[in-house]
């Protein structure tokens, strides 16, 4: 019985990850910019919070997650673009690091 290995499961890591890193940047070109990838995460949490803050990028950003999650958890291995859901999910969790990471300067002190 053929099974996953630690070798094996290396290599399909670096293979996801090469497919997840040039999702991102062909949908960053569609949601922000080279500028500021967290963009669409201020704007948006300005528009439903009022004013832009990390709390609200953050909520926001786990907000656009969600609706992938829920999609995989409602339909699970049947959908048909699982894969790429999961590869967002994945993209939405780097993000949310990048904005826990306190290198943006109009999210700190908020």
């Amino acid at each position: 019985m053929k099974t996953i290995n630690i070798d094996d499961f290396d290599s399909l890591c670096s293979n996801h990850l090469c497919k997840i890193a040039q999702l991102f940047l062909m949908k960053n070109k569609q949601y922000a910019n080279q500028d500021d990838v967290l963009t669409a995460f201020k704007e948006s949490a300005e528009r439903q919070f009022g004013k832009v803050t990390k709390e609200g990028a953050f909520k926001t950003c786990m907000q656009f997650k969600d609706k992938h999650d829920l999609a995989l958890l409602q339909h699970g291995t049947t959908l048909p673009d699982a894969k790429e859901r999961l590869y967002d999910v994945v993209v939405y969790c780097l993000l949310g690091l990048a904005i826990l990471s306190d290198k943006d300067e109009e999210l700190q002190g908020c």
